[in-house]
């Protein structure tokens, strides 16, 4: 008996020492899983007697059990390194067979664009439509999209700033009309400086004329006196000539165009926004910003250097805006503006599509005696754009960035989870098979139930502790050394035996 009880002993402790020997071999295998041996002491059964004094004849080796305790998680450089914080498996197909579930997400991208482990196993999850609306139901293996976005025409523009209330009237006829009340004031100081002239003339003249005999000095005096009414006459006549000038620039500037793109002294400010045609064509809108009076401002738009509202040699302004006397939000105009923005030749010479219809809200706008400043200034538009790079989200949702700086859901991952996961089959791989002590999958998103959530750029290391192992392994190997000891103990005894004479 002792020998059978011995060799039991041996090949349990032999299985032990080779389940230990895998727990090690796999400590840096990432979503791996330490195993446990699990032993059943043996007795021979007996069909009379109560057994209570049976001897056991040995031990055998019950299960292996894999504990699926939470491993530690490390961060990667690679966005489709995933892990499962908390409980689930990542399901995985070939196309053909039933799915395995695994815990190691070692993801890549193959040249279909699905989504596969090293086995070249597919990840399975919730498909996306064309704009990223995610389709639940019957999870599929996953598959990148491989064009890039469509293109998108702006159909909105939103901007909030800050017009300095402080600003002086930039309108053209304002500064003609402060020009030609320059010049009266220049004309009535040379018509003062003239009359003081006429008045020295005619005095030094009269007391020339008086002196008998003839005075030299007074001859001179009345010459000098004569030079400077020359030269005050002269300064009136071109004064004179200065008023009707810029009268008549200022009736020039009131009948024609009230603004000069080239010259910033016709506007106060300028700011720009790029728009999107339907091809996905950059189109800059630059906006000017004339007060043309107290709480009221012009704003005048062009496209490539095209005004929106009237014409090239006659622009005009595409909106008014009016504020409260208390420089809040304006009350004019009442809701958004709509731009209708025109077909433009572009710097490249390109011709661009013209976009209608284009609501511009400036209800955020304000005017402050504060520095002019914007403080947004956004649309909704954007050029096509080639897939650049893909994120998991924690809720699986796989976020696709495109060149363009659009991002959209190109799916989203299903992870499994089930009431006895120690009843798993082991494929190798780190794949577990469902069976039927496991029962059924239990799916879901992430982060729902009982699941875990996912975490990008990061793979979960082996549960295994190594010490632990180390240290189980020199208990075993005591273990297996007992055992031997006690077959060799029982050889003796029997070798007593047999020399008994």
């Amino acid at each position: 008996m002792s020998f059978q009880q011995g060799l039991s002993g041996l090949n349990a402790t032999s299985k032990n020492l080779e389940v230990i020997g895998n727990n090690i071999a796999n400590a840096n295998t990432y979503g791996s899983k330490a195993a446990r041996a699990e032993f059943a002491d043996v007795y021979a059964n007996a069909m009379n007697g109560t057994g209570t004094n049976n001897i056991g004849i040995g031990v055998t080796l019950a299960a292996v059990s894999q504990q699926f305790t939470q491993g530690n998680i490390t961060t990667t450089e690679n966005p489709l390194d995933v892990a499962i914080n908390g409980n689930g498996f990542f399901q995985v197909t070939d196309g053909q067979n039933p799915p395995n579930y695994t815990r190691n997400g070692q993801f890549k991208v193959d040249k279909d664009g699905f989504i596969v482990n090293n086995q070249q196993q597919r990840l399975m999850g919730y498909p996306a439509d064309g704009t990223g609306t995610i389709l639940p139901g019957k999870a599929v293996a996953l598959q990148m999209p491989t064009k890039g976005i469509e293109p998108a025409a702006t159909s909105k523009i939103t901007m909030e700033l800050n017009l300095d209330s402080r600003s002086a009237l930039a309108e053209p006829n304002a500064v003609a009309a402060k020009n030609a009340a320059d010049a009266v004031t220049a004309k009535a100081t040379a018509d003062t400086a003239a009359a003081a002239a006429d008045t020295a003339y005619a005095t030094a003249k009269a007391n020339s004329d008086a002196a008998s005999p003839a005075d030299p000095a007074l001859d001179l005096i009345t010459s000098t006196a004569l030079a400077a009414k020359n030269v005050a006459d002269a300064a009136v006549a071109d004064a004179a000539a200065k008023v009707t000038s810029t009268a008549k620039a200022q009736v020039d500037a009131a009948a024609g165009p009230q603004i000069d793109f080239s010259n910033p002294k016709t506007y106060n400010n300028a700011t720009s926004v790029t728009v999107y045609d339907a091809k996905g064509q950059d189109v800059p809108l630059t906006y000017y910003f004339q007060k043309t009076a107290t709480d009221q401002w012009n704003v005048y738009v062009t496209a490539n250097g095209t005004p929106l509202a009237g014409t090239a040699t006659n622009p005009l302004p595409s909106t008014t805006i009016t504020f409260p006397s208390d420089g809040g939000a304006p009350v004019a105009p009442v809701g958004a503006v709509n731009l209708d923005i025109p077909a433009t030749t572009n710097a490249a010479g390109a011709q661009t599509l013209a976009i209608t219809g284009v609501p511009m809200d400036l209800s955020s706008a304000t005017q402050r005696g504060a520095k002019f400043g914007v403080t947004d200034l956004s649309q909704n538009g954007y050029a096509p754009g080639q897939l650049t790079s893909i994120q998991v989200e924690d809720n699986g949702v796989i976020t696709a960035r495109y060149s363009n700086g659009q991002t959209k859901p190109a799916g989203q991952v299903e992870i499994a989870t089930f009431r006895n996961v120690q009843g798993l089959t082991a494929k190798g791989g780190n794949m577990w098979q469902r069976s039927f002590a496991s029962g059924d999958p239990i799916v879901g998103l992430p982060g729902s139930g009982n699941l875990g959530v996912l975490q990008s750029g990061a793979l979960e290391e082996s549960n295994v502790d190594l010490t632990a192992e180390l240290v189980n392994m020199i208990t075993a190997q005591r273990v297996y050394q007992a055992n031997a000891q006690t077959i060799k103990t029982q050889d003796q005894v029997l070798q007593t035996l047999v020399n008994l004479r």
